[in-house]
């Protein structure tokens, strides 16, 4: 009986009813439910497509693991301890940094920001290349001054590379344990900035990266890092690379993938998404009254063949499950016209930029649908039509055998 509640559900989809205002209601029912499932599988796409994008630039920033000390800012590494850790299997890279806050002046502009000592291996370790958008990288222990400057950050300071001459200077508060010598605050040093790079604004305003020789000459750290930043190979398993780290290193230390170093800033992306996914969610609800009322007028309609079905032996029961499949088949019509109509703008919008984004690093509104998105938007929509079934379903439940 199951078998044939679906197929009444599947002849009353198709068939003709007996008003053509039945066939109109129920044709914009589905319309209805197809243009708002088009929406969330659309603003799914553009929350991933930016969630994509951002992961990517923080790529050439951020290592897949980070090393960081559990209580104070900087820890000593021995050399034999770095060299049995690049031989743990999955470990492409290991950078040793050390990155402390600091103040960058050029001819009386001050500026704080971040500087960021690293190691030739840091280039191995992250994509960092790919955003150098002026001058070139140098962090050898040879080009122990040099230094690549934020693109923000060096507009701020009215950084020129063509004017070599002009030095960027860098001040850190001496580190001395009986206190500061009067007068005498500061370490100040010059750096020669030969590079501009370009990632996120965040980084962008913040950082200057220069050698970390340099870095630990400025800060009075000789020997110390802040952290030890690692990129692993493509077939490298994070969990088991997790564990031979650890057992390698003492207590006192903790080790952060590419999540876990940016976890608040995707999380409030996550909930941005979800947020609007919630809101759509709920004018799909609002369209589903019309497919309540297109299913109770199916049932008014068909309230004669529920009799005689009824008459000749079918449940209560089956009569009011035709009716939910119907409810079901329409929010799955629904959710095959809503994803057709998402695969075409998507399609359009990545071949031709259908939203442009002026100023910006893209020229185009980051999109990228995953087949997830289709398999949650499709529980939604075929769920919410259900429950629209369910007022309808009660009605044929309660035909009987003699209603005409």
């Amino acid at each position: 009986m199951k078998n044939f509640s679906l197929s009444l559900a599947w002849r009353y989809l198709i068939g003709k009813k007996s008003s053509t205002a039945i066939n109109i209601i129920t044709g914009i029912s589905i319309l209805g439910l197809g243009i708002e499932a088009a929406a969330l599988l659309i603003i799914l796409s553009v929350f991933n497509g930016f969630e994509s994008v951002i992961a990517g630039m923080h790529n050439q920033f951020n290592p897949d693991l980070i090393v960081l000390p559990e209580r104070g800012k900087t820890f000593a590494v021995e050399e034999q301890t770095l060299l049995t850790l690049k031989t743990i299997p999955g470990i492409a890279a290991i950078s040793q940094t050390l990155e402390e806050t600091a103040l960058f002046e050029i001819e009386e502009i001050q500026v704080f920001g971040k500087i960021k000592g690293v190691d030739p291996d840091f280039i191995s370790v992250n994509q960092f290349e790919k955003s150098l958008l002026e001058g070139h990288i140098d962090f050898s222990p040879q080009a122990n001054n040099s230094a690549v400057v934020g693109y923000h950050l060096g507009n701020r300071l009215g950084l020129n590379l063509k004017d070599p001459l002009t030095p960027l200077k860098v001040y850190m508060v001496k580190n001395q344990k009986g206190g500061m010598i009067p007068g005498q605050p500061f370490v100040k040093k010059n750096l020669v900035a030969q590079g501009i790079f370009a990632i996120q604004q965040e980084i962008d305003r913040d950082y200057v990266l220069t050698s970390l020789a340099f870095a630990q000459e400025l800060l009075q750290k000789k020997g110390q890092i802040s952290a030890l930043e690692i990129g692993l190979a493509p077939t490298a398993k994070e969990s088991l690379v997790r564990r031979e780290i650890l057992s390698l290193l003492e207590e006192g230390f903790v080790i952060k993938n590419r999540f876990e170093q940016d976890a608040s800033f995707l999380k409030l992306m996550n909930i941005e998404k979800w947020i609007s996914f919630s809101i759509l969610c709920l004018a799909i609800a609002l369209v589903a009254f019309n497919l309540v009322g297109a299913l109770w007028l199916i049932v008014v309609d068909k309230k004669t063949d529920f009799s005689i079905l009824k008459s000749l032996g079918m449940k209560d029961t089956s009569v009011q499950k035709s009716v939910v499949y119907l409810g079901a088949l329409m929010g799955l019509a629904g959710m095959i016209l809503g994803s057709a109509l998402a695969l075409i703008v998507y399609l359009l919008h990545q071949q031709f930029g259908l939203v442009k984004l002026e100023g910006a690093i893209i020229d185009k509104y980051p999109s990228e649908l995953r087949p997830e998105d289709f398999l949650i938007v499709s529980l939604v929509v075929v769920g919410i039509a259900i429950l629209a079934a369910l007022p309808a379903a009660h009605r044929s439940g309660l035909i009987t055998t003699t209603e005409k």
